[in-house]
């Protein structure tokens, strides 16, 4: 029989339960802020290279589209989810808009407003061979040459970039013209760049101020509070995307697509950010009845800025309605994706 051992001294072993636990609780704050600080550090180099594409982009178009004005009076941004960080592709497009392109043909300009490229190419690729863009539109050849020498140039890749296609349709007042090319730590990236003929557009300014909000947050509410914003939109945009797939084909439904904008605005519409479980439960008890009809000549994107508007989420979903982003097709996708803990 072997010594006996004194009893343990409870405070003592309280206290050391109280450290482990302590340590435990330490190490899992650190590992959640170090998780919270590298998903926006990537956010911020995806805006640094969004930056630069964006300015490569418009010393490009300045001598074709915009003489003798100086880039201050320009508007132009980068309008997809890459910017913002809100993208869940693993090789995502840039998507970048400049506003307030001409079209006089008086001037030499192409007026593409009401022209859709699927009538002119007799394709849904759009146009796809260079010279038949020239045929049409002169300054566009110009503008997709200047541009891919621009990008090669600043991003090292010489002969590389490469020409897609054209697209434009009856209801976008410009034309998309995109261009992939390889840069170094990203691969082979794709660029959406929208020539766009009116002065304003909802994602040239939403993604201002989005970026204005989201830094806020961090500033403010901390690096967690800020990326569980991030990632809880990039959970609700999969999650609609999840659900509107035809389980048959792999293919989302167009019917119960619903649109990642939405996603993006219904998560920041108010300050701070709304709890994604009270948002859900408010938009789940709603009656789609009391919802507005579409209106006639929508171009399928919010009318009204929501973010620091003071808007009631009424106020934002009646937007959705009135154009086309909400419908009862695929409401039921965004409610089940709002309340989905995937």
């Amino acid at each position: 029989m072997g010594p006996i051992r004194p009893a343990a001294n409870p405070r003592r072993w309280a206290e050391k339960s109280r450290w482990k636990c302590e340590r435990i609780i330490d190490g899992l704050v650190k590992r959640i802020s170090m998780e919270a600080r590298t998903l926006l550090q990537e956010i911020n180099q995806q805006r640094r290279l969004s930056d630069q594409v964006t300015k490569v982009g418009l010393d490009a178009l300045m001598d074709i589209y915009y003489p003798g004005l100086s880039p201050d009076e320009i508007r132009f941004a980068e309008i997809g989810s890459y910017g913002r960080g809100t993208n869940n592709d693993p090789e995502p497009d840039i998507d970048v808009m400049y506003l307030g392109i001409p079209n006089d043909p008086q001037q030499g300009f192409f007026n593409w407003i009401g022209r859709g490229t699927f009538e002119m190419a007799q394709s849904s690729e759009g146009i796809t061979v260079l010279s038949r863009v020239q045929k049409y539109d002169p300054k566009l050849g110009q503008a997709i040459m200047a541009t891919i020498k621009h990008i090669e140039t600043h991003f090292g890749c010489d002969g590389q970039a490469k020409f897609n296609f054209v697209r434009s349709w009856t209801v976008f007042p410009g034309v998309i013209f995109n261009i992939s090319a390889p840069i170094s730590d990203y691969g082979l990236l794709g660029f959406d760049i929208n020539l766009y003929h009116p002065i304003e557009y909802f994602g040239v300014e939403h993604s201002k101020r989005f970026v204005q909000y989201l830094e806020r947050v961090r500033a403010e509410m901390g690096e967690e509070t800020a990326a569980k914003l991030v990632l809880d939109i990039r959970q609700v945009k999969q999650a609609t995307k999840d659900y509107a797939r035809d389980p048959a084909t792999g293919q989302i439904s167009k019917a119960k697509k619903v649109w990642g904008i939405t996603c993006e605005v219904l998560l920041t519409y108010s300050y701070p950010p709304p709890s994604r479980a009270a948002l859900a439960a408010e938009i789940s008890s709603m009656d789609v009845a009391s919802f507005p009809s579409v209106l006639s000549g929508t171009d399928y994107t919010f009318p009204i800025q929501v973010i620091d508007e003071n808007l009631s989420l009424k106020n934002v979903l009646d937007a959705g309605w009135e154009t086309g982003l909400f419908h009862e097709r695929n409401w039921e996708t965004f409610v089940k994706a709002m309340e989905s803990d995937r």
